[in-house]
């Protein structure tokens, strides 16, 4: 695991819907932490910000962007953004032979 170096670039490329990354899932934990963060209602932060799959609750997009990227200001919910996004790139579907892969580095600008 020692190749796996990884500088966040704040290019907002991962909060874009691209290949067979298609969603962002949300937990009940981060469900309550960004509605907090927006001094919302857990279930009215549900209703306007999620949508729930047959798999899990996702956050929506709009024009294949989460729906808390900002162009000029990246996640605007940076803060206490989902877990999954904290986690992001280490994920083990992203890492082959203790390097991230080819693909992984493609979309990932910081990603070595």
């Amino acid at each position: 695991m020692d190749n796996l170096d990884f500088e966040c670039k704040k290019c907002g490329y991962c909060c874009h819907q691209h290949g067979r990354y298609q969603y962002i899932y949300v937990t009940p934990t981060d469900v309550r932490r960004i509605a907090s963060h927006l001094n919302l209602r857990p279930k009215t932060f549900r209703e306007t910000y999620t949508k729930e799959l047959s798999h899990g609750v996702v956050l929506n997009f709009v024009m294949e962007n989460c729906v808390f990227y900002d162009q000029k200001q990246g996640c605007t919910v940076h803060a206490v953004k989902p877990r999954q996004c904290v986690t992001w790139p280490y994920w083990p579907d992203n890492i082959e032979n203790g390097q991230f892969k080819p693909g992984i580095r493609k979309i990932c600008k910081g990603c070595s």
